[in-house]
């Protein structure tokens, strides 16, 4: 399993550790947090609460595709095909955070639900 320093060196973000046992799921908790802090949600560009949540759950989705594609990297198993789809699928993730941030940094005064439906792909369950 990834470490939550590892997931924070991937992500380039910094935090000192005090507990070396960090899991994934506080890990990518705060990586979110971190993260929408860093491009300053403004929160009264946010319609109602179901839209708050809707936007952490897709950073947080994203995140996670960004970790396993850094675990899937790292197991030296994986055939040069799937390193290619591996290396695919990263950038989707990476892709998606773009997408979000360019939402949230929009001119517009309100973001709508609408507005995160037509950014955002969902293929099979997974935002990428």
């Amino acid at each position: 399993m990834i470490t939550a320093e590892e997931l924070y060196k991937y992500l380039n973000l910094t935090k000192d550790f005090q507990n070396e046992k960090d899991d994934l799921n506080e890990a990518l908790n705060s990586a979110s947090a971190e993260i929408l802090g860093q491009i300053g949600i403004n929160e009264s560009k946010l319609t109602n609460k179901e839209n708050e949540v809707e936007l952490k759950i897709l950073y947080r989705n994203s995140i996670l595709n960004l970790a396993s594609a850094y675990l899937l990297r790292k197991d030296t198993t994986k055939s040069d095909d799937e390193r290619e789809n591996i290396v695919d699928y990263e950038q989707k993730a990476k892709k998606q955070l773009l997408m979000l941030e360019n939402i949230l940094n929009s001119k517009k005064d309100v973001i709508t639900n609408e507005d995160l439906k037509n950014k955002v792909t969902i293929i099979d369950g997974c935002f990428i």
